[in-house]
């Protein structure tokens, strides 16, 4: 990446997936190799974000909604209908300890929000709540959600 005078997120979301999403100006991509050639860079600009899977080639950039993207320098997180595994797991990056989904079902089942990130235990009790979850506890870091 190099910065091309702007304001960017790099965001690793999961082992093998990384994104950039560009709030002002650009920035330009490419993957290390010998032959860097212009055809292989990528510019990300505004409201644009670039989803770079490990190993893979750079894709276009596509449009973005960029109060989702910058929510968490408000302490806030946006969900629209995705899985629940996604809120957990990004609640486990504000959060001491582990939380797990007892099952595939679980995982797979759809959330849509705004939520807090200051607390992410009152997130959890707020959706094991309105989803009627139950939960189980190891101590204080390991949670149990399950039917």
């Amino acid at each position: 990446m190099r910065a091309l005078g702007t304001v960017f997120d790099i965001y690793k979301k999961a082992a093998d997936n990384i994104s950039v999403s560009v709030q002002e100006h650009a920035v330009a991509a490419w993957v290390e190799a010998d032959n860097i050639t212009q055809d292989s860079k990528v510019q990300v600009n505004t409201g644009q974000q670039l989803i770079y899977p490990m190993g893979g080639k750079l894709q276009p950039p596509s449009a973005t909604d960029l109060t989702q993207v910058s929510a968490w320098q408000q302490r806030r997180l946006f969900i629209n209908d995705r899985p629940l595994s996604e809120l957990i797991a990004e609640l486990g990056r504000y959060r001491v300890g582990r939380i797990f989904l007892a099952d595939a079902q679980l995982k797979n089942l759809h959330v849509t929000g705004v939520f807090s990130l200051d607390k992410p235990d009152e997130v959890l009790a707020r959706v094991r709540k309105i989803l009627s979850l139950q939960e189980t506890r190891l101590g204080s870091w390991w949670v149990l959600l399950h039917h």
